[in-house]
């Protein structure tokens, strides 16, 4: 469990490090279009059959122009424009749909081809109201109309539209992000098609049939951001929100506009009637309120998002799904390339690989056989017969000292010797991580403590190998289950069934806890009633060999004498 503890945070660790890595990109990535935005526009937007032969016309529909700087109520006209049946275009229409209009630097001819791809019947010109003498002179028909209000009530609102967009711009930058690195969004309309279709009918987004579909081309290509556009030097933004730029916009507009073709239109004071009037038309809505699409309460200054928020949202969901697929792809290069440096260190012998089923193999052997049998003083002479002489007897997890001169040979002759996956066979009280590459090498299983410092039992864990350290405190198990120990061994001798106890109850449940002492098939029951999980024995004494015949008797007995309480244990657990 404790070894589990350190995966996890690893693998924590590892997707902070993936993370960090995506979203310092993001930081430092430039705003940037992909060509999918920049050109594929002139191919697609408003480009379908009716928008073809509207550009093979060289004329313009366009009836209604508003003139006006932003925050004069020219969304609530526009909005009004819409319910009368015009295919009215807004600044969040045009700059995706027809991005000529934003450029700089445009001529009549870009004017005219701008306005009749999309058959624009209106239009409100912020932030491009510099076009304004372009619009007089190239659309003779269009009347225009002239937004107002005070200063002091047009500087408030757009000063607090201002700090709205900084606010949700931050934000929407952010999510449009999640397409910048990886064109999931252009692959997916060239495999279907999906948003080119929305793109060749170029709808205003209040008119769409596909708004979620529309609002994620309009998050991904957002004219705003293309570099060709400054549109920070013109209109509102230029005017600086001073008075005299605000007032002297007007008079401009008043002196170019023949005043048969203006209404001045203030949406606190006028109304539908006002309206119809100018148009010269009866929309029918006579005593019902002006549409007033924004008020102090919209939490962003994106009319489009806050009026759709049923559908818009998804499209931000879609922008975040991005997002998650992008930092799954860098995951999967992190680990494909950490596991490639990882077999590169391999392959040059400067790590071990790690043993694959050798903790399952020790589970394996202890619960057919809840009893490890340590060869005190075997050499790789005895270590064979008496290792057969055992398995004969029941035991199915063998330890060697690994402090014998010859260690590493009788763990040796035994893996050789005796049947692949037949028990579990181990070594114990490492000195140094040398004596558990020994285990290691020779394809063992498991280690069993004392430890001499948490060094050897986290070598011990990255080689794959079951660790098991001696403790004799509450204290000290918990240590040992954080450092990365499978199980613990409690010696007998030193401590009491309690003490066994206490340790247990600090432990994560499933935890294995093994006694270590004499062979005393009495003192079983006892020890695991206080919750061992097992038990060792050690066969013969420091310097002096057990013989197969002496050896099989007495470890048969605490063979029997272990596996009963197991049984009644298991038999109680599947019973609960």
């Amino acid at each position: 469990m404790g070894g589990k503890r350190w995966d996890a945070a690893a693998r924590a660790l590892l997707a902070l490090v993936q993370s960090g890595i995506y979203f310092t990109a993001l930081y430092y990535s430039k705003p940037s279009q992909r060509r999918w935005c920049t050109h594929d526009w002139q191919k697609y937007d408003c480009l379908g059959e009716d928008g073809q032969r509207a550009m093979r016309s060289n004329g313009t529909d366009l009836q209604v122009v508003l003139p006006s700087y932003g925050q004069t109520g020219t969304t609530s006209v526009i909005t009004a424009l819409r319910e009368l049946g015009y295919r009215a275009y807004h600044a969040d229409d045009y700059c995706i749909y027809s991005r000529s209009l934003m450029w700089d630097r445009f001529d009549n001819a870009l004017w005219s081809r701008g306005v009749s791809r999309c058959r624009m019947e209106a239009i409100a010109l912020e932030p491009t109201t510099d076009a304004v003498r372009m619009a007089v002179r190239m659309s003779p028909k269009a009347k225009f109309i002239l937004t107002w209000r005070k200063f002091s009530s047009w500087f408030k609102s757009t000063t607090g539209a201002r700090v709205k967009e900084v606010r949700w711009g931050s934000i929407h930058e952010v999510l449009s992000k999640g397409n910048r690195f990886i064109p999931w969004i252009e692959t997916w309309d060239d495999a279907f098609g999906t948003i080119r279709r929305v793109r060749q009918r170029g709808e205003p987004f209040f008119l769409t049939r596909d708004p979620i579909v529309a609002y994620i081309y309009r998050t991904a290509c957002n004219g705003y951001a293309w570099h060709t556009n400054d549109h920070k030097s013109r209109g509102t933004f230029k005017s600086g929100a001073h008075e005299e730029s605000y007032l002297g916009h007007q008079n401009e507009i008043r002196m170019l506009v023949p005043k048969e073709r203006l209404l001045e239109f203030d949406v606190t004071k006028h109304s539908w009637e006002d309206l119809d009037r100018f148009l010269g038309r009866d929309s029918g809505r006579a005593g019902t309120p002006f549409p007033k699409p924004r008020t102090k309460e919209t939490r962003t200054n994106d009319i489009v998002l806050e009026s759709n928020w049923r559908n818009t949202r998804w499209a931000l969901v879609v922008f975040m799904i991005l997002h998650t697929l992008n930092i799954l792809l860098i995951a999967l290069a992190v680990r494909l390339l950490v596991w490639l440096l990882w077999l590169l260190a391999w392959a040059l012998q400067l790590v071990d690989w790690p043993l694959e089923g050798a903790e399952e193999l020790f589970e394996d052997a202890m619960d057919e056989s809840p009893l490890v049998v340590v060869l005190e003083g075997v050499d790789p002479q005895t270590a064979v017969p008496l290792g057969r002489a055992l398995l004969d007897a029941g035991a199915r997890a063998l330890a060697v000292p690994l402090h014998l001169p010859d260690a590493a040979e009788s763990l040796r002759a035994l893996a050789e010797a005796l049947p692949p996956g037949s028990l579990a066979l181990g070594g114990c009280a490492p000195r140094t991580a040398d004596d558990v590459t020994a285990v290691y090498e020779v394809r063992g299983h498991f280690v069993l403590g004392p430890f001499p410092d948490r060094s050897v039992l986290r070598r011990t864990r990255s080689l794959g190998l079951a660790g098991l350290p001696v403790v004799c405190t509450p204290s000290e198990a918990a240590a040992a289950w954080r450092t990365g120990a499978v199980g613990l061994v409690v010696p007998a001798e030193l401590a009491s069934p309690a003490v066994m106890l206490a340790c247990r109850d600090c432990l994560p449940q499933g935890t294995r806890v093994l006694a270590w002492g004499r062979a005393d098939p009495g003192a079983v029951e006892d020890y695991w009633a206080a919750g061992a999980r097992g038990f060792i024995a050690s066969l013969g004494r420091p310097g002096e060999s057990a013989t197969d015949h002496t050896a099989a008797a007495p470890v048969a007995a605490l063979v029997r004498a272990c596996r009963a309480p197991a049984r009644l244990w298991a038999a109680a657990a599947a019973q609960a």
